[in-house]
């Protein structure tokens, strides 16, 4: 079962391991989701089950976090916080497709939790400047206070659930969090476990991104 990190706190820490857990996290919807979802997994015992945390999945098809990126840097600018000092841990798709063959492979990994990133973290603006490097342009950042950004997007999240919004605000508190705080994910245990190595590096990432953005851009 694919799973995601944001059932752990939402908080610094350079140092997440799988027992950092908190089901108490109702920052958004979807994380709840994924809450409910592991407990479910956990609570049946007919199928045999392994479970993975990808961090932050991006690569070539990505239809989330790397395109918002390219369309934000077009328009606001990318949120900057604590100076650019934000820690960033990802993991390209071709990573987690690893990942979860792994856990097939392996009986070892029946009924347990693995953290999966590219063991690549690095500061958010480092990721950004070599993205936008392959995509031959510069990164435009605007410098945020994380209190501002977080009050704000409380704000924004119960006028859009006030007015009954089927969308979400531009701006939540989950993303706030996502972009402002530094989270990087020990993946020890899958390396140790399943014999996880990452095989593509975020830089190759980025290139190959790039260059199938520019192709689907000329058509």
């Amino acid at each position: 079962y694919t799973s995601s990190p944001s059932v752990k706190p939402l908080e610094n820490n350079l140092h997440l391991t799988e027992q950092d857990y908190n089901e108490d996290n109702h920052i958004s919807h979807y994380v709840e989701s994924k809450i409910m979802a592991e407990k479910l997994v956990r609570g049946q015992s007919k199928v045999p089950y392994a479970m993975i945390r990808p961090r932050g999945l991006c690569g070539v098809g990505d239809q989330n976090m790397l395109p918002l990126f390219v369309k934000v840097n077009s328009t606001v600018g990318i949120p900057m916080f604590n100076k650019g000092n934000v820690m960033a841990d990802l993991c390209c798709i071709e990573n987690v497709a690893l990942s979860l063959r792994l856990c097939m492979e392996r009986p070892e990994a029946e009924g347990q939790v693995y953290n999966i990133t590219n063991g690549e973290p690095m500061k958010m603006t480092v990721l950004a400047d070599a993205l936008f490097k392959e995509l031959g342009t510069k990164p435009k950042y605007l410098k945020l206070p994380f209190g501002l950004a977080y009050g704000l997007a409380i704000v924004l999240e119960f006028f859009f659930k006030l007015f009954g919004s089927k969308v979400a605000p531009p701006l939540t508190r989950y993303n706030v969090c996502t972009l402002g705080r530094s989270q990087i994910f020990d993946i020890s245990k899958a390396e140790r476990e399943l014999g996880y190595k990452p095989k593509i590096t975020l830089f190759e990432m980025f290139k190959d991104y790039a260059t199938d953005y520019l192709k689907n851009q000329q058509k």
